[in-house]
């Protein structure tokens, strides 16, 4: 009886954990690189000499881009990125936690109990976060300047 309820909660923990790590990227591939202005309108690029279309760009960033270092960067920030992205998240969450929970109050005691119950929180959430931040920062930031601090994530948040 024990068995496939383990086996049950095994497999809800493993879509619990694929779901926040690829919701996130399904979500930055709907951000338009590109905001309008007041002389151009979405959609309309006909004419902008600086409008291009979407696969000019590819063909121009894919050209610039050298597969070796490219290759070799976007491994050595994964994993040196992954443990910074674990522990600045997770100190991020505890910290917003606790903003949270006390609010305005200056209290010590306020402070060390809110620190205390989001704690949990945050390591969970530093936890599951990481992988994605990790492999984000390396594989993004690594076509232009590779083994930079941006991609390893030890540049800003």
């Amino acid at each position: 009886m024990t068995k496939p309820i383990l086996k049950l909660k095994f497999n809800l923990f493993i879509v619990l954990v694929t779901s926040v790590n690829l919701l996130p990227v399904y979500a930055l591939e709907r951000i338009t690189p590109t905001t309008p202005t007041i002389n151009t309108l979405p959609g309309d690029s006909s004419n902008d000499e600086n409008s291009h279309t979407q696969e000019e760009t590819a063909q121009k960033s894919k050209s610039k881009v050298k597969f070796f270092p490219y290759v070799t960067s976007v491994v050595t920030c994964t994993v040196v990125g992954t443990p910074v992205a674990l522990v600045r998240h997770t100190v991020d969450e505890i910290k917003q936690g606790e903003v949270d929970l006390v609010g305005k109050y200056n209290n010590i005691i306020f402070k060390t109990i809110a620190t205390g119950i989001s704690t949990p929180y945050g390591l969970l959430s530093g936890f599951m976060q990481s992988p994605f931040w990790g492999i984000r920062n390396s594989v993004k930031y690594s076509k232009e300047k590779p083994f930079s601090k941006e991609a390893m994530g030890l540049g800003k948040l």
